[in-house]
């Protein structure tokens, strides 16, 4: 493989020429790195930045041993994805959505959770609601603080509470 070196001037270096082919070490102040022997508490991180200068997005990425993160300053789009040993996870236009080793996922917003389970099994709860819907489609509920209502089968009930 061949690595073709280029320069470039960026604006905090302006008036110097950077060869990007050369390595780029970072060089910690006071010469010393550690690393915390809680292996859980170790993390690599590295930031990425957009290659041009006037873009204000950058991506960060973090390495730990039990997890993947990547996190994006953006007022629009994904936020953040986050991937551990049971989950993947993204955040994206204020709503968190989260997929389980299981296949069941998880919506979040700030009114709602909906759930939907493995088997298909659907749940959605908010502060005034809580509606649910059978894999098979066949039993349905929903609970207010004041009134249940459920079609199961060939049966409807609705009463208030």
């Amino acid at each position: 493989m061949r690595v073709r070196s280029r320069e470039r001037t960026h604006k905090k270096n302006a008036g110097r020429n950077i060869n990007f082919a050369e390595a780029l070490v970072w060089k910690p102040d006071n010469g010393n790195a550690t690393i915390n022997p809680d292996p859980a508490e170790q993390e690599a991180f590295l930031v990425l930045n957009a290659t041009d200068p006037d873009a204000t997005v950058d991506v960060q990425v973090k390495l730990r041993p039990n997890a993947i993160v990547l996190r994006r300053d953006s007022d629009q789009g994904w936020k953040g994805i986050k991937i551990d040993e049971g989950d993947v996870t993204v955040l994206v236009n204020g709503i968190e959505i989260r997929i389980g080793a299981d296949g069941a996922i998880t919506r979040t917003d700030e009114d709602s959770t909906t759930w939907v389970e493995p088997d298909g099994y659907i749940l959605r709860k908010t502060d005034f609601v809580e509606a649910s819907l059978s894999a098979d489609g066949e039993n349905l509920t929903r609970r207010t603080p004041n009134h249940i209502a459920a079609i199961k089968g060939d049966s409807v009930i609705s009463k208030a509470k």
